[in-house]
């Protein structure tokens, strides 16, 4: 029995120094592999506790801008910029404001008479220009006979000016107008629409860079004209003119209008509203040729 018992301590003594051998070699290897791991993961020459994290390893990528719609321009404001829009009858035109139009009717004598556009004295291509009187070939003058004329003025002042508009186009003379030399100011464009030599009003406005809304819907059996503005009037005058036909409305208490139309469209028109003090002087208004046919604008 002592013989078998020294025999197993020796075989127990044996595999134990084999199994810490065996874990010193195992551990040895894991930290030689650790080691090896650590070192290439390591930038040469830097060393760092912390991995980086998952986000910045793999950074999201820059959105692409979605690209943007060009703006389109917006016209200055003005009067009949003329767009046809789908109504009843392709002969209506759409405008957006009271301001004066992108193109004036300024330049060479029109082709047609549905070309010509202005206000006074006629708002269709006078059939004589011969009989025109003189004071035509002078743009002051005509300005002068206009506002006595329109604005009942008896001595009206009238000097060139700069319109406060930036879309006068070349060739419209630009004058303001007073009923005395310290009254407002109405500014007043003329231009040479008949021919090179007669002048004619083509656009008055008097409310200085405000932006009173106007509305202009004339049909071929109605008209429903107003204009956004009252201040100290105590009245305003509506005067619509298409050729030789012409229809005066007054009203005591908005500048609104409407009432039937009896004469054709055939010719080029004109609006103009005239707004007059207690004592029945004029003092602002707003005045703008309009093309022939059923018309609409505000």
């Amino acid at each position: 029995m002592g013989d078998v018992r020294a025999t197993w301590e020796k075989r127990l003594s044996d595999n134990k120094t084999t199994i810490r051998v065996a874990a010193n070699l195992a551990a040895t290897f894991v930290l030689a592999t650790l080691a090896a791991c650590t070192t290439s993961a390591q930038p040469s020459g830097k060393a760092s506790a912390r991995l980086a994290p998952a986000a910045a390893m793999s950074p999201t990528p820059t959105p692409t801008p979605t690209p943007q719609p060009t703006p389109t321009p917006t016209p200055q404001k003005g009067t009949p910029q003329a767009t046809s829009t789908p109504t009843s009858s392709p002969a209506t035109h759409v405008a957006t404001s009271a301001r004066p139009p992108q193109t004036s009717p300024a330049g060479a004598p029109p082709q047609a008479t549905s070309d010509f556009a202005a206000l006074w004295p006629e708002t269709a291509t006078p059939a004589n220009t011969a009989r025109l009187p003189a004071w035509r070939g002078s743009p002051e003058a005509t300005v002068a006979h206009f506002a006595v004329a329109v604005f009942d003025w008896k001595h009206p002042t009238v000097h060139a000016a700069h319109s406060i508009f930036s879309n006068v186009e070349k060739g419209v003379r630009v004058f303001s107008v007073r009923s005395s030399p310290s009254a407002p100011s109405i500014e007043v464009h003329a231009a040479a629409v008949v021919n090179a030599h007669i002048w004619s009003v083509v656009y008055f406005w008097g409310f200085g860079r405000s932006e009173p809304a106007a509305a202009v819907w004339v049909r071929a059996d109605k008209a429903d004209i107003s204009f956004g503005y009252w201040g100290p009037a105590a009245s305003a005058d509506l005067v619509l003119q298409y050729g030789s036909h012409t229809i005066r409305r007054t009203s005591e208490r908005a500048a609104k209008w409407s009432f039937p139309i009896n004469f054709p469209l055939k010719d080029p028109g004109a609006v103009m509203v005239l707004f007059r003090d207690r004592r029945g002087v004029v003092f602002t208004g707003w005045g703008t040729p309009l093309r022939a046919g059923e018309f609409s604008a505000g």
